[in-house]
Parts: structure tokens; sequence; C-alpha cells
């Protein structure tokens, strides 16, 4: 970023912007999952939150595209929380992946 004429303020603010959005996409990613099915927000989201982003990154010029590369990069909560209900609650007893907090 900084080789492209980011400076030092504008990543941080791209990273606290990026954060609070990871923080309000948390409170919508169950009633999303829940409106669109497992299995289509975790396809959908991916998508958009990973490959688009990191093609985003990859043609970054300035600000505005790592600007916009972070705040789609924050979807990921969403994908993550229908992925977790569908290896958990979706599979079969004995086939179910655990997860220890």
């Amino acid at each position: 970023m900084k080789s492209l004429g980011v400076n030092e303020l504008q990543m941080g603010l791209i990273n606290s912007i990026g954060a609070a959005l990871m923080i309000l996409t948390s409170f919508v990613a169950g009633p999303i999952t829940d409106k669109y099915g497992r299995r289509k927000t975790t396809l959908i989201f991916d998508l958009i939150s990973w490959s688009l982003v990191m093609f985003i990154w990859a043609i970054s010029q300035n600000f505005w595209f790592f600007l916009v590369a972070a705040l789609l990069n924050s979807l990921h909560k969403i994908s993550y929380t229908s992925w977790t209900c569908l290896a958990i609650e979706d599979t079969i007893e004995d086939k179910r992946v655990y997860f220890l907090a």
C-alpha cells in the first residue's frame, strides 16, 4: 500500500473501517443465512469476500481501491457464519465436525 501512495493515516482508516464493518456484518449474518440458505449464502459471500477482493487487491492503484477491497472483505463474517452452520448443523451425527472453543 505504501509503495502505491497510501500513507499511514489512510492505512489506519482502511483497517478501522474494515473492522467496524466486520462487527456490523456479524449482526446481520444470521438473518441473511436464514433468508438465503446456508449453501447459497456461503457460495455468494465467499466469492465476494475472497475471490473478488483478491482481484481488487491485485489491481489496486490507490487508497480507494484498498478501501473497497477492505469493505468487501469484511463480508467474510457472513460466509463464516453460514459455513459454520453447514459444518455443524447440516451433517449427520457421525460425520459432524466439532469446534472446541
